[in-house]
């Protein structure tokens, strides 16, 4: 039997989705409503790789077994539904997990499981399931390109377009993985071999991921994450949140959740549960980041609720950027207003609107400037001091 291995913080995320699937069970059992879509569910049960022991050799590991998201998604349903059944789909795409899978699951009738790419599958579960029904879909992928395949063309793991084939369903919520640890390196990686195929590869990768182009200049995780709230809000969910999970100082993911539901009193009760559900994990997990919270009076609004270690709470980005970047590129005429060289992805140029302050809150057309990624790593490179170049993570 093939096993997904996790590292210990996996067990944060498991937390956060086990609690609140128990309080999603009230609303079930009145409204008869829900289904639960599992996009990345690996073998159903997994093998935790436990900390190394101070006595231990350097490379030895001890595992232990414990539930995935769908055995958790599995015995919530069977806690609150009463003997009545609420679909599970989950999707896994490597066969052997595959299998497994199957097998932890097959005591569950109201778990379906289906082996292949989820960004095929999704759109046709979707289909299947009716437009009255309340949809709570978990995102976990290990990355941003399956790997062990054994396939010539990379596999996405997920990609904006299937996102936007959720967003188009109005009952829906999302509990995504974003990995942005992945996607802080290999932006790195195209900015340090900017002219080698595999960063031509690599950026289109991101670029599918995110859905644009506008990744291009970003740094930090928070830049990042701003970015993909910023397109989630453009979907129509207005109610986001976000819990930093890392490895001492290494960048893991962000578990974004994202929800467009209000309930018939005109509350966002979902993500107010969802905020009280994260704040009580990351108390637990991070008690000197949560009391320097505390004693800042630092709130985290309904709205985009972020809790991680940087104490910027609000998007720079505003609602309609997408609609300015267009404007300000098709006023240069879609020419890089540098070096005049006209838009062509396929021979790497790509135009980026870029803040010449380096503000993405200064949106004034005299701030904003139209330029091929080429451009605009130079002008950082003669801008910033020889000492902090290798600090530019993103400029190509």
């Amino acid at each position: 039997m093939e096993y997904w291995k996790a590292k210990p913080h996996a067990q944060q995320k498991y937390n956060i989705l086990s609690k609140y699937l128990a309080a999603c069970g009230k609303f079930a059992r009145k409204y008869r409503n829900f289904a639960y879509i599992d996009t990345h569910g690996g073998s159903g049960l997994i093998e935790v790789e436990e900390k190394r022991k101070k006595k231990t050799p350097l490379f030895t590991t001890s595992n232990r077994q414990m539930e995935g998201s769908p055995l958790i998604a599995a015995h919530a349903i069977q806690a609150w539904a009463e003997g009545k059944e609420f679909p599970c789909y989950i999707i896994e795409i490597h066969p052997g997990r595959y299998v497994t899978l199957q097998e932890s699951t097959a005591a569950f009738p109201w778990v379906h499981t289906h082996q292949g790419d989820c960004n095929v599958l999704l759109p046709q579960i979707l289909e299947g399931i009716p437009q009255w029904a309340f949809i709570l879909c978990f995102i976990d992928p290990d990355g941003l390109v399956c790997r062990d395949l054994g396939s010539q063309h990379p596999v996405l793991e997920f990609t904006w377009e299937t996102m936007q084939q959720i967003a188009s369903r109005k009952k829906v919520e999302i509990l995504l993985n974003f990995p942005v640890g992945g996607i802080i390196r290999v932006a790195k990686h195209c900015q340090k071999y900017p002219e080698k195929p595999a960063s031509w590869a690599m950026a289109s990768h991101l670029t599918t991921y995110f859905g644009c182009d506008d990744w291009w200049g970003l740094r930090g995780k928070r830049q990042f994450l701003d970015l993909y709230l910023h397109r989630l809000r453009s979907l129509g969910f207005p109610f986001l949140g976000a819990y930093y999970v890392c490895r001492g100082n290494l960048a893991l993911y962000y578990l974004i959740y994202s929800t467009r539901y209000i309930n018939r009193k005109g509350e966002p009760l979902g993500a107010k549960i969802m905020r009280n559900v994260m704040q009580i994990e990351w108390k637990k997990v991070h008690p000197r980041w949560a009391d320097e919270a505390a004693l800042a009076n630092v709130e985290y609004p309904i709205e985009e609720f972020v809790l991680d270690d940087e104490r910027r709470f609000v998007s720079r980005y505003p609602l309609n950027w997408e609609e300015i970047a267009r404007a300000v590129k098709e006023a240069a005429g879609w020419r890089c207003q540098e070096c005049g060289h006209p838009q062509d992805p396929k021979n790497q140029y790509v135009l980026i609107v870029h803040h010449q302050d380096g503000n993405p809150a200064n949106n004034e057309l005299s701030n904003l400037v139209a330029l091929c990624q080429r451009c605009l790593f130079h002008r950082h490179e003669q801008q910033m001091p020889a000492d902090r170049l290798q600090q530019i993570p993103l400029f190509l």
